[in-house]
């Protein structure tokens, strides 16, 4: 009698938790390989619970998928975990426009893993090949799915307030018409070491929901050049605890953008490569806590942005760090006027257009917000065919920041005086030991209280230092210990309006320009070294620290051995200025460096 019972608890146990065989023309039962199940779903519901499905060999199709030729989990497998499992060679070719397996909402917890095998459709299946409308998470690994038949979607997690999960691992292909992966409501969406291709829209949406997306050293493209094609979108205005992390992964856009985000919490981007080959741009992100885009590539094909927050209108932190980002016409990173921390650090940027390289605040005259630490920091700049590309905005509402190391090469030449090294607009920046060759080097457009030294100026064309604009007069700026060399430009320095503005300079060596040393477009004046002196002096303030403006600065040539090819070496290493040293001097070099 024991032995009854023991065989029956053994049978109910294999049958609750155990394994059942299917094949393409299985006729059995399905409790053992050589007694197959002939469909997908007798092999789901002879489980009775959790358990592995076992398919033979072969292509399955229509009714060895399904009576109704897909596969359905609803009420009856509440709780299941169920895995699908080949033998061998295993494609399921759906033909219904259900898709291949559908979740109904009746089922409320439970789990599908698939492994190892090819999932397709011969039909459009706009509700997805997997259509999830219940709270069942799906596992793939190793899975190819579609075959991009018109009108696909991939994967559609469909119905919102959904706790489900959805992972892509290990060599899985996904490759449709649609959307590859849509999700409504979820947990989590982790990629993993795979490749997902979308022809005609996104490659990965999510829709309106909070489900953080963890994507790993995979492939995501959107093919076609459309402006609605990202290859990842978190759509969404109001989800604000949803994250994005994506590291050692290649993405590309046809013609939208890279990284789409109107909605997020936190977004890392750590060693990629972010391509968008039409006119928007590869990252647009909004309404976001923080932003990390670090070691990565990114790559604007035709006019867009590469890292775009301009639309941000809530206080983040930004950390843009060691990136190589190449633009053709547009702006290679806008940080905008609410980043409450903000590192630009060790960034190689060309930007071969319009726009700036940097922008960091607000490319206006005032701004209604301040931001909090900024850090622009060992960036390089270089602009090689665009006539108004410039180099970094310090913007309306940048105070108290720092901007030091840059290096800044627009070689391009532009008689309108648009290709700018550095524009100041915003107050307090300490800006310091940045090498600055552009038509017109160092700008200051409105900004005061700003410590300019220790920087290295070459115009190309126009003039090495400018103020002036009677509506956004710069004022109090402290500018010292800098070379202004405009040997291959017009002037050294160029005032636009007359103004002085109680700018205090001093400790600088200034290089006259083909048309003269100084020049006063205000007033129509250009100055030599001794004019400029005098007139200078007119401009002291009694109430001010100095006594008179540039009384320890110079007129003579830095030496550089090749300064319009980029080599600003001095032929003569002894060649430093401080308070007591001047050019020519014998003196040894006992302050700070004139050149770095």
């Amino acid at each position: 009698m024991k032995k009854v019972i023991v065989l029956v608890v053994m049978f109910i146990c294999s049958m609750v938790f155990g394994d059942v065989w299917v094949s393409t023309d299985g006729t059995g039962d399905g409790s053992a390989v050589g007694t197959p199940l002939g469909s997908i779903q007798a092999g789901i519901d002879a489980l009775g619970a959790s358990g592995t499905v076992h398919l033979a060999a072969g292509t399955y199709a229509t009714t060895a998928i399904g009576g109704s030729g897909y596969v359905q989990l609803d009420a009856d497998n509440i709780g299941w975990d169920i895995v699908l499992e080949p033998t061998g060679t295993v494609i399921i070719n759906g033909a219904s426009t259900t898709g291949v397996f559908y979740c109904t909402t009746a089922l409320t917890s439970g789990s599908l893993s698939i492994s190892d095998m090819t999932i397709k459709s011969s039909t459009t299946a706009a509700s997805g090949l997997f259509r999830v409308e219940g709270d069942l998470s799906v596992a793939l690994d190793n899975v190819d799915l579609g075959d991009e038949t018109a009108g696909q979607i991939a994967i559609y997690f469909k119905n919102a307030s959904k706790t489900r999960t959805l992972s892509v691992t290990n060599g899985s292909v996904i490759d449709v018409d649609l959307r590859a992966l849509r999700v409504e409501s979820g947990q989590t969406v982790t990629v993993t070491d795979s490749t997902i291709k979308s022809t005609t829209e996104r490659p990965i949406l999510v829709d309106g929901c909070d489900s953080d997306v963890v994507v790993t050293n995979s492939t995501l493209q959107a093919s076609t050049a459309s402006g609605t094609n990202s290859a990842i979108q978190l759509a969404g205005t109001g989800n604000t605890t949803r994250t994005l992390t994506v590291s050692g992964s290649t993405l590309s856009s046809g013609g939208g953008r890279g990284i789409l985000v109107y909605s997020a919490d936190s977004i890392v981007i750590d060693d990629c490569t972010v391509t968008a080959a039409g006119v928007y741009d590869a990252m647009n992100v909004s309404a976001i806590s923080s932003l990390n885009v670090i070691n990565s590539i990114i790559h604007v094909v035709s006019t867009g942005v590469g890292i775009e927050t301009e639309d941000q209108a809530k206080a983040f932190t930004a950390v843009i760090n060691n990136n190589t980002i190449t633009t053709v016409s547009g702006k290679a990173i806008n940080v905008g006027q609410y980043a409450t921390h903000c590192e630009v650090i060790g960034n190689t940027i060309n930007n071969a257009g319009v726009g700036y390289g940097v922008i960091v605040g607000l490319d206006a005259d005032t701004s209604a917000h301040h931001l909090g630490a900024v850090w622009v920091l060992s960036n390089t700049v270089t602009g090689t065919t665009g006539e108004s590309g410039h180099g970094i905005l310090l913007g309306a509402g940048v105070n108290y920041a720092e901007c030091a190391k840059n290096t800044i090469s627009l070689t391009a030449l532009n008689t309108s005086g648009l290709n700018i090294g550095i524009v100041v607009k915003g107050e307090g920046i300490n800006i310091h030991d940045n090498l600055v060759k552009a038509y017109r080097c160092i700008y200051l457009k409105g900004g005061s209280r700003n410590k300019i030294t220790n920087n290295t100026c070459y115009s190309t064309g126009g003039y090495a230092l400018t103020w002036g604009i009677s509506t956004d007069n710069p004022e109090n700026n402290t500018i010292t210990n800098n070379i202004f060399d405009a040997s291959g430009g017009l002037y050294s320095v160029y005032i636009i309006d007359g103004s002085h503005g109680n700018n205090y300079l001093d400790y600088n060596c200034y290089t006259a320009g083909s048309s003269g040393l100084m020049h006063d477009h205000g007033t129509t004046s250009d100055y030599t070294w001794t004019t400029w002196k005098a007139q200078i002096t007119t401009w002291s303030l009694a109430d001010l620290f100095w006594a008179e403006n540039d009384a320890h600065s110079i007129e003579a040539d830095p030496q550089f051995i090749d300064a319009a090819n980029g080599n600003f070496k001095p032929r003569n290493s002894n060649l430093r200025i401080d308070a007591d040293t001047y050019i020519g001097s014998e003196n040894p070099v006992t302050n700070k460096p004139w050149l770095r």
